[in-house]
């Protein structure tokens, strides 16, 4: 303001100048969001944005994303839940601010797999503390020709070998478990 009032006086255009700037849009401040969004890519912040603000500008979250968004700014990674964002009664809480430069990445939600002698076998979401129970429940629970006590958890181990788990309805499940329920004999 004050550089634009001395050129103005200077030039001799005008004697006292009162000279105002105020920044009607931000162009320069811009942040990536990836992952399982409706529309990934890269947006201008055009005033302060939060967190959920951000999320809904790029089409809110896909079918297949998960509870977890990631925020990377620097060498920081912050991730957050939105099931417990949405549930805070604080407002300020409930406000995370995003920043120019932040990624925000939002991961495919955790999947887990039942097949075998299920009405419906197939690729499911995993809710937390899911049960073998729960499991089968989403899958449409046992056909007819199912064996209700040969189920097997088939989970692959830290060294990337497939682990086959004898498995009660009331233990618990973890991602990328495949759940199998066998034919019975008789």
């Amino acid at each position: 303001e004050s550089l634009i009032a001395k050129k103005l006086v200077e030039g001799q255009f005008i004697k006292k100048p009162n000279v105002n700037v105020l920044i009607v849009q931000y162009r320069s401040q811009r942040v990536a969001v990836l992952g399982e969004v409706n529309k990934p890519g890269r947006y201008a912040l055009d005033s302060a944005t939060n967190l959920i603000d951000l999320l809904s500008i790029a089409g809110g979250i896909s079918g297949s994303g998960g509870d977890a968004v990631v925020i990377l700014r620097g060498d920081e990674r912050i991730e957050y839940r939105l099931s417990k964002l949405t549930q805070l009664s604080n407002p300020e809480k409930r406000h995370i601010e995003v920043l120019n430069g932040d990624t925000v990445y939002v991961p495919r939600a955790q999947q887990i797999y039942v097949y075998g002698e299920v009405n419906r076998p197939g690729v499911f979401r995993m809710e937390p503390k899911m049960t073998v129970m729960q499991a089968l429940a989403v899958a449409g629970g046992f056909n007819p020709r199912a064996s209700h006590r040969s189920i097997e958890i088939h989970r692959i181990t830290a060294d990337g070998k497939v682990e086959e788990i004898d498995a009660k309805l009331t233990d618990l499940i973890q991602e990328n478990d495949t759940v199998f329920v066998q034919e019975s004999l008789f």
